[in-house]
């Protein structure tokens, strides 16, 4: 794992860090062990993220880039930021920086111009620039949620809720809905986009089945606490796209398990990731959105294939 993190690193010069110590960031600090997001005005098609310490954060970098490719190129259904370029500045090996396209890269023509504000960031000494995230192109799921029904898409609203499953299967932290964004381009077209997927959820079986109990929304939640507005017009939502959403999850991602086991191998990481738990989350989503009828079907279909065990280090 830690081989193949290393084989992705690019060195960036020594002024790249005085770049990034002038720079706009994206958001405010939530806590001081949170990496800030930076804007570069010049390069407005660009974001950089970080510190992360080396090798302190070798995991958490993992994941990052494994669930990126898992996401986006294996499952599919929901855009995800990225592809992500790591590198170094030159003289330190302590620290590592992420590199990626802005998520509305493709559409600034429509935004031209960051509305921002000076504000303080936890910390940090100085006061930075602040641009708004509606005059980059986009803003957040909650936000989204609040505009007229008319405004917003349930399509849109949808591929959110796909990204929200992704991220049960694979226990990806902070499950807030602040994680996933809304572009909003000129002509109103709305695309949901998962961010900030390198953590793992906290707890241990005993969390996970108090998330399994709570039904869909308790495993995707997995112990953040949405607001009963949010959960209920996500509700519609699920109920008008639940035979999607199964479709997606047995074509989608049950079929594909070869394609993340090689990805794993891949990415070095048969220590840190279960392969057969993925399966039992996938199969947990799609028990509480199927109706009994189906289920009845399914197991019908499962009872007349032949077993195939996992790997002895899957278990």
């Amino acid at each position: 794992m830690e081989k193949f993190i290393e084989s992705q690193f690019k060195t960036e010069p020594e002024s790249t860090l005085d770049k990034l110590n002038k720079a706009m960031v994206a958001q405010k600090r939530t806590s001081l062990h949170k990496a800030l997001v930076y804007l570069v005005p010049s390069e407005k098609k660009v974001v950089y993220k970080g510190p992360f310490a080396w090798p302190n954060k070798c995991h958490m970098l993992a994941h990052m880039l494994f669930r990126r490719e898992l996401f986006a190129e294996v499952w599919g259904g929901c855009a995800v930021s990225g592809p992500f370029e790591l590198f170094r500045i030159a003289g330190n090996d302590k620290e590592v920086y992420i590199k990626m396209p802005h998520i509305n890269a493709n559409d600034f023509d429509g935004f031209p111009a960051w509305t921002c504000t000076r504000e303080r960031i936890l910390g940090e000494e100085a006061t930075r620039l602040v641009p708004t995230k509606l005059s980059q192109g986009f803003m957040e799921l909650s936000e989204y949620l609040l505009l007229p029904a008319e405004d917003r898409t349930a399509s849109t609203l949808a591929s959110a809720l796909i990204h929200f499953m992704h991220r049960y299967i694979c226990l990806v932290g902070d499950a807030a809905p602040r994680n996933v964004l809304i572009k909003v381009g000129r002509r109103w077209d709305h695309v949901a986009v998962g961010i900030d997927y390198e953590e793992n959820r906290t707890g241990g079986e005993d969390k996970r089945e108090q998330e399994r109990a709570g039904g869909f929304f308790g495993m995707i939640c997995g112990g953040k606490k949405w607001s009963k507005d949010t959960i209920r017009l996500l509700d519609d939502v699920l109920q008008g796209f639940k035979a999607t959403f199964v479709e997606h999850l047995v074509n989608d991602i049950d079929t594909k398990w070869p394609a993340v086991e090689l990805l794993i191998k891949k990415h070095g990481m048969f220590e840190v990731i279960r392969l057969q738990s993925m399966k039992d989350r996938t199969k947990a989503l799609i028990d509480v959105l199927t109706p009994p009828e189906k289920k009845r079907k399914f197991v019908e279909e499962d009872e007349s294939e032949e077993d195939q065990p996992s790997k002895p280090y899957f278990q």
